[in-house]
């Protein structure tokens, strides 16, 4: 039946009371008509034939054939509507919904549920309600498309399921906030230039589900969990705050921008396998936060022909010990083809990148291979280029024949600075089966760079000597478990400037010697980082000097040892010796000797339970503020301690002794 423009309806009414009809018609002030009208069955929520102008809830197609068409500016008011499509077995319900004037607000639609349902907004329609579901019965498949400019469907729940469809199509616009659940092979095809769907919440897609974005389509939402997710050309974009999808898929000048997004498994899928592949020139997945590819699951990443990834940081690999026989990959192939990280590339367990065929990885910060005694990370070059500011690895990680451009390199070789070492150098690296590497060192320029040190898992050493000057944003000295890092810094002028923190002894050993007049200054100090590694700095001769601009700790949870020797001069901002993983019979040990070695304390010095210091040999400590719990020992004729600050004694083990000559002064300021 219709309801239509006639003489039953005075023409200066614009609306009619939903309380006098279950659907209210707004008589459009153009030439067109307002219409509703049905064909075939339509039914209450239980199957009993109505009419669609009584009161109730409307089923176009209960369990047999039913229409509905709105259209002409016609307007559905009723919030306590509920309008079903295809509700019981057997059910087929359509509903079109077309004009630019036209609209529907209502409380519920159900597009399919034991039956078929088709819903079709079009032409600038404009449909709201509360709860929007689209589903079929068992072996079937209902759609519902929203499809041409101005066309909207706002519904702030969604369910999609069974087989179903919601298409967004040629500028036509979709909203929702709460979350959305789309699965059991369902589809959703947003495509054509200015067709999207905006979501304040999550939408998940699992159970074979597949969400594509084509022909210029776009998703707008916070985060998206996928099964499935294809983005194909120029100017087609996804952007949510938070990705995942098993398969994934961007192509012809896609874009997918996320924050954190995880190939290869959340924590909570840790046997799910994840791959995306990104190719074509002007396709690009970046991510503003970390991208995480295979650090749970399985993660395979592709890029080829042209295409660029990009991220503030990469975690590729597994971190856990447990997780060791998944294979993750990273393949960049072709010219163009790139991976960008803004800030650190972190690679971890059951790794491999592969550079090839003129493609790049370009990393701003650190580039980190881990040491692992299984599954150890590789990279494999075939006519590939690595750019980083900094790349930590053993050489045994690095294989094939490629390039790598770096500022500063922490591996298990030697590296010499001086007037016959220029700052700028080219190593070549081929001692492994299948290994040509070039790599392009560049310590050069007034610049802090990023990581400088030596021995990654191995045995390296690093000699600034001849006045030459290096700059570097942190140090590490033996970095991995497995290492010895050897550094020394001598000769008049000769400086090692470190920003933030200089560590000596990271997780393995490192050995530090400042001698010859040469210089070390770094913001904090660490001798002996982690448990189980150790660390020991030698700064010996007069004018060589080590300045600490904050905190100097000695033995944070390793075993460590200073010397300060035959005129060398230590400055701290303040200091500890501290371990408090030491066990009976161990000690850190600070040994200042000779006439004019100095240690310039500006705030608090701590010597914790089972810690020594020795000043012999007329060594001067100056503090202002000395808290005693472990040993200081003062011998010999001009050592001293001057102290300016209070003196705090604490536990069984402290001891202070004066001997052969030494003395100690103690004042408040």
């Amino acid at each position: 039946m219709s309801i239509k423009n006639s003489s039953a309806i005075p023409t200066n009414i614009k609306s009619l009371s939903t309380a006098a009809l279950a659907c209210a018609v707004l008589l459009s002030t153009k030439t067109s008509k307002a219409d509703i009208s049905t064909t075939g069955q339509i039914t209450d929520e239980n199957g009993i034939v109505t009419t669609i102008n009584t009161l109730g809830h409307k089923m176009i197609g209960y369990d047999s054939i039913g229409t509905l068409v709105i259209d002409q500016g016609s307007v559905i008011n009723d919030s306590n509507l509920w309008i079903g499509l295809g509700r019981n077995t057997g059910g087929d319900g359509s509903a079109t919904i077309t004009g630019a004037d036209t609209t529907v607000n209502i409380n519920s639609l159900s597009v399919g549920d034991g039956g078929v349902g088709n819903l079709l907004i079009e032409d600038g329609a404009n449909v709201r309600n509360k709860y929007g579901i689209i589903r079929a019965g068992e072996g079937l498949a209902s759609t519902a498309t929203v499809t041409g400019q101005g066309s909207v469907w706002y519904s702030p729940n969604f369910l999609i399921n069974k087989n179903s469809t919601l298409n967004i199509l040629d500028g036509g616009y979709v909203y929702s906030f709460n979350a959305t659940r789309v699965y059991s092979n369902s589809t959703i095809n947003i495509s054509g230039e200015g067709s999207h769907w905006s979501s304040s919440s999550g939408i998940d897609i699992f159970g074979g589900s597949v969400l594509n974005i084509n022909q210029g389509g776009a998703l707008f939402t916070y985060t998206v969990n996928a099964s499935e997710v294809n983005i194909n050309g120029d100017n087609s974009y996804l952007s949510a705050t938070g990705f995942s999808a098993d398969l994934l898929d961007i192509s012809q000048g896609g874009k997918l921008k996320c924050y954190n997004g995880i190939i290869g498994g959340p924590s909570h899928r840790r046997d799910a396998v994840g791959v995306a592949n990104i190719s074509g020139k002007n396709t690009v997945l970046e991510d503003r936060g970390a991208l995480h590819v295979g650090e749970y699951g399985t993660g395979i990443l592709n890029i080829t022909d042209g295409a660029q990834v990009k991220a503030t940081q990469i975690i590729f690999g597994h971190q856990s010990n447990n997780q060791t026989n998944n294979q993750n990959v990273i393949n960049i192939t072709g010219e163009d083809s790139s991976l960008v990280s803004e800030y650190n590339f972190n690679i971890n367990r059951s790794a491999t990148l592969n550079i090839t065929d003129n493609a790049t990885a370009d990393i701003t910060r650190y580039t980190v291979l881990g040491a692992f005694e299984t599954s150890s990370p590789i990279i494999n070059f075939d006519n590939g280029t690595l750019n980083t500011t900094s790349l930590i690895t053993a050489g045994k990680q690095l294989l094939g024949n490629g390039t790598i451009n770096t500022k500063t390199i922490i591996s298990d070789f030697d590296l010499t600075f001086d007037n016959n070492n220029n700052l700028q150098q080219q190593l070549m690296l081929n001692a492994e089966p299948n290994q040509q590497i070039t790599i392009n060192l560049d310590y050069s320029g007034t610049e802090y760079k990023e990581a400088i040190g030596a021995g990654a898992t191995g045995n390296g050493s690093l000699t600034i000597a001849d006045g030459k000057n290096i700059k570097g944003e942190n140090a590490y000295f033996g970095y991995y478990q497995t290492a010895l890092g050897v550094a020394t810094i001598k000769g008049e002028n000769t400086t090692l400037d470190i920003k933030d923190d200089l560590i000596v002894g990271h997780r393995g050993k490192g050995d530090l010697s400042i001698e010859q007049g040469a210089s070390v200054i770094s913001k904090n100090a660490i001798i002996a980082s982690f448990n189980n590694s150790s660390g020991t700095v030698t700064v010996t001769g007069e004018h060589s000097t080590w300045v600490v601009k904050e905190e100097l700790n000695i033995g944070r949870y390793g075993h460590a040892t200073l010397h300060i020797l035959n005129g060398a001069i230590v400055k701290s901002g303040s200091a500890i010796i501290s371990n408090p993983t030491l066990t009976s019979g161990d000690s850190d040990v600070v040994n200042l000797s000779g006439v004019n070695s100095v240690w310039e304390n500006k705030s608090s010095l701590g010597i914790e339970n089972k810690r020594i210091l020795n000043i012999t040999d007329g060594g001067k400590l100056v503090t202002h503020g000395l808290g005693l719990g472990g040993k200081l020992s003062i011998s010999d004729e001009k050592s001293m301690l001057i102290n300016s600050g209070d003196i705090r004694v604490s536990g069984s083990d402290a001891e202070l002794k004066i001997n052969r000559g030494g003395t100690a002064s103690s004042f408040s300021a």
